[in-house]
């Protein structure tokens, strides 16, 4: 468990039953962190090129690379969180916890491969995305700010949408299971 904030000064991998950075993560000059763990909370990052964690995640704050992001197990949100990365990848469940989860992309666009999310009282993508795969918020709404392309077969679900550049389908099937969408 790191309280005060962690600077990386190389590229690292932490392997532990369980990693705690509570004041934050600062990538220093640009490096990349890998955390194989357990269980893990992060407390915001900044400065991190890619970011992988195995197990279970909490997050608060604002988790920013300019690279990569995956998640392989559930991600559980602190608090109201905003995510910045080149793609986004969670193999499990984010557990809204009731907060909202703001996904903005590192440059350009972001890549978001299957997402499922419950408890999520809003979803919403800042700029251009280019998404495939199943995105669920149970209970919530999402929202795209930007261009949405997809990028293969794609299924999005939830209580409400809005689409506020419309959608390119690319050639790949889209599937819409909302009470309410607006595109």
């Amino acid at each position: 468990t790191y309280n005060g904030q962690l600077v990386l000064e190389n590229s690292v991998t932490v392997n532990a039953s369980q990693f705690d950075a509570l004041g934050g993560i600062d990538g220093g000059e640009g490096y990349s962190l890998a955390v194989n763990a357990g269980t893990s909370t992060l407390a915001g990052v900044s400065n991190v090129v890619d970011l992988s964690v195995t197990g279970s995640t909490s997050l608060n704050g604002s988790i920013a690379t300019s690279g990569n992001q995956s998640y392989s197990g559930g991600v559980t949100l602190l608090g109201n969180a905003t995510v910045t990365a080149t793609n986004l990848s969670v193999g499990g469940v984010v557990d809204g916890v009731g907060n909202t989860l703001t996904v903005t992309p590192a440059a350009g666009q972001i890549g978001i491969n299957g997402l499922a999310a419950t408890n999520l009282t809003q979803l919403t993508v800042t700029g251009d995305a280019a998404i495939a795969g199943t995105i669920t918020t149970i209970g919530g709404n999402q929202a795209y700010q930007g261009n949405v392309t997809l990028a293969g077969a794609t299924e999005l679900g939830g209580t409400a949408a809005t689409f506020a550049s419309g959608i390119e389908g690319a050639g790949n099937d889209l599937t819409l299971n909302f009470t309410q969408a607006s595109v």
